[in-house]
């Protein structure tokens, strides 16, 4: 019970920062969302090639390149933002075929919580829209991602801007 009062509070707490935010910018934000139409990919660990220099699995860096296209069309030739940011992504996956038929249309609209770990999928994303939608991931002051059982694999990922520290007095208004 408490875990759903908790959850409940750090959600209303993040929107109530969202409210703020938007408050705070002149005119309407310059949200940035996009959908891909494959699975989340959870970032691999880099390999060790046999000349001793390391380099990043072709499943990661074609998940990566794939992503960063869809971003860049989204993007519609705008910089990428310098400011803090908050990512949310919503991801489906489609229930594994190996399940009977009543248990795959069981799971649909259900948590998914199979093997690949959420922090290493945000990873990836996140990776794959460095000096695309931000600068650096580093700007990201808020991320979030949602898992769900689909009728097939998709995510949708949307960016917002936030204000961040002003860097001049005039800056403050």
């Amino acid at each position: 019970m408490s875990d759903i009062i908790a959850k409940a509070h750090f959600y209303a707490l993040g929107e109530k920062l969202l409210k703020a935010e938007i408050a705070r910018t002149e005119g309407p934000m310059n949200t940035i969302s996009f959908n891909c139409d494959f699975p989340a990919v959870s970032k691999a660990r880099p390999r060790l090639g046999r000349s001793g220099r390391t380099y990043t699995p072709k499943a990661t860096s074609d998940f990566e390149r794939a992503v960063a296209w869809q971003a860049k069309a989204a993007m519609a030739n705008q910089p990428p933002m310098t400011t803090p940011c908050r990512v949310e992504i919503y991801a489906l996956f489609t229930p594994p075929k190996s399940w009977p038929k009543w248990k795959q249309a069981a799971a649909l609209g259900k948590p998914y919580n199979d093997q690949r770990d959420v922090d290493n999928q945000i990873k990836a994303i996140c990776d794959a829209m460095n000096e695309v939608v931000y600068i650096d991931d580093r700007k990201i002051a808020h991320v979030a991602m949602e898992r769900y059982y689909g009728r097939m694999d998709t995510f949708r990922v949307t960016v917002f801007p936030l204000d961040g520290v002003p860097q001049t007095k005039a800056e403050v208004t």
